[in-house]
Order: structure tokens, then sequence, then C-alpha cells
């Protein structure tokens, strides 16, 4: 299927540009978009907020991690149940909380008494290999977050990607089970899609 060859494409181009960036534009534009979100009046408003931890060049997002620690709010970051193909969140509160998980990403420790409920996240940053003009994001295949954002998010939780500039594309070739995005910062600014609320597709 023509879609999926287009998919595959683009996810091999994206990664190739990433890989190709130097430390320094990784560091500036990942510290741009921090302050773009620290910024927001969506930070602002929001108690618990859903982040995570950069992987091959993402966008880091320790800054405002560490930021929103300062201002008194929850973070809160996924980790993976590659079983069934699922994120469980739990809260953080000192990067020392973090383990390898099973992507090689770094992941919270998988504490009891840590464990949040998706319906308490307000505002959801979330990484992408790339972005498109309808609010799209395009992943690595696994479709952990369209379903998280599916299943488990609260319809009222504002989704935010974060992305360098060049990861906005012209379209991502999104599919029927793809759950697009409220908004995108990047270091140039805040690309804005759609308003709340979101209908879930599982919805009646």
């Amino acid at each position: 299927m023509q879609l999926k060859k287009d998919k595959r494409a683009l996810r091999r181009q994206m990664r190739e540009r990433r890989n190709q960036m130097e430390k320094q534009e990784a560091k500036k534009g990942s510290h741009a978009v921090c302050m773009h979100l620290l910024e927001s009046p969506e930070y602002e408003e929001a108690q618990t907020i859903l982040y995570y931890m950069s992987f091959r060049q993402e966008v880091d997002l320790c800054v405002a991690i560490e930021r929103s620690w300062e201002d008194g709010k929850k973070v809160v970051l996924p980790r993976t149940d590659p079983l069934n193909k699922k994120m469980i969140l739990y809260s953080l509160t000192d990067f020392t909380q973090l383990e390898e998980g099973a992507y090689g990403i770094w992941e919270p420790s998988a504490r009891a008494e840590n464990k949040v409920a998706p319906d308490l996240v307000e505002l959801a940053i979330v990484p992408g290999l790339a972005f498109d003009q309808q609010g799209f994001r395009l992943g690595y295949g696994g479709g952990y977050y369209d379903r998280f954002f599916a299943e488990d998010l609260p319809l009222d939780c504002i989704r935010m990607g974060a992305a360098y500039p060049w990861q906005i594309v012209e379209t991502v070739y999104a599919e029927s089970h793809d759950e697009p995005l409220h908004q995108v910062l990047t270091s140039e600014g805040v690309f804005q899609y759609h308003k709340l609320p979101f209908i879930h597709k599982s919805s009646p």
C-alpha cells in the first residue's frame, strides 16, 4: 500500500535528519521549545503534566521538567508495557528515579505509590518524528501514544507536540486510527491546530 510506503520513507528521512543534528543545534532548539512551553497559558494553568524523556536527539524537556518541580507541579512520565502495547504513568520527583526501559528509553521506576491515573493529566507533551499541517504526528510505529490518546487520556487534556522547526511537514500520511494534537511547540513558536474538546474515535 502506497500510504504505508510513504510513511516508512518519511520515518527514515526524519531519523536521518535528526541523526545529523549537531549537539549544539539540538540543545539550543530544545531550550527554546522549553521556554515557549513555560511561557504558555496551558503550562500556567496545568497542575499535572505528562512529559517524556528524550531519545536519540528528540527535543529535550529536562529544563521544563526541572522548572515544573520548582513551580510545584506534578511531573508525570510514561512507562511502556510492550506486552500490552500500553503506557502506564508514574510521577517523578527526581531524575534519580529513572531507569532504562524496554526500548532503551529512560523511564520512571514502577513504584506502585507513584502510579498516576491518566484522567489526572491536564497537559501532555509528546515526542514525534514529524508533525503535519493538520496536527497529526508521526511516531515510531508502535501506536503507543495514539492508543493512549484514544483510550486513556481525558478529553479535556491538552495535547502538545515538541519539535524542531524542520519536523513540521505538509503531511505525515495520517490514518484513521491516528489522533491529532492541539498544538506543536517548536523553537520558532507555537502551531495551533485544534481546540478542546476532542471526541475520541472509540466514543459512540
